[in-house]
């Protein structure tokens, strides 16, 4: 109705100030309700961002856990690959010093250049 005194060209006083009333009370109901929205939307987002925060703290526990277990068989292949070179250079020390022997001077000359 604040619409039509405004658009129909209300021109006693009496008419424009109801539809100036009008237009402040749907201001204020507006304004609170913009109030009320931002705050529903600062609680939603709070709750949302909280639990990302639980999600993402999730995801780090999980890919730890995956570095700890690449990290020991990492070391386990390690200690696998020790183990076996030293058998064969106990097995065969002879071949292994000439293949030592034989890296050394590899380097060496790729060095030496």
């Amino acid at each position: 109705m604040a619409d039509e005194a405004v658009t129909t060209g209300a021109t006693t006083p009496g008419e424009r100030a109801q539809a100036a009333d009008r237009l402040a009370e749907d201001l204020a109901r507006l304004r609170e309700d913009l109030r009320r929205l931002s705050e529903h939307l600062g609680e939603e987002g709070a709750a949302r961002l909280g639990r990302v925060r639980d999600v993402a703290q999730e995801k780090l526990e999980e890919l730890e856990k995956a570095v700890e277990d690449l990290r020991r068989r990492a070391g386990e292949m390690g200690s696998s690959a020790t183990s076996g070179l030293e058998r064969t250079v106990r097995d065969q020390p002879l071949l292994s010093l000439l293949a030592a022997f034989g890296v050394g001077v590899l380097i060496g000359r790729l060095l030496g250049r």
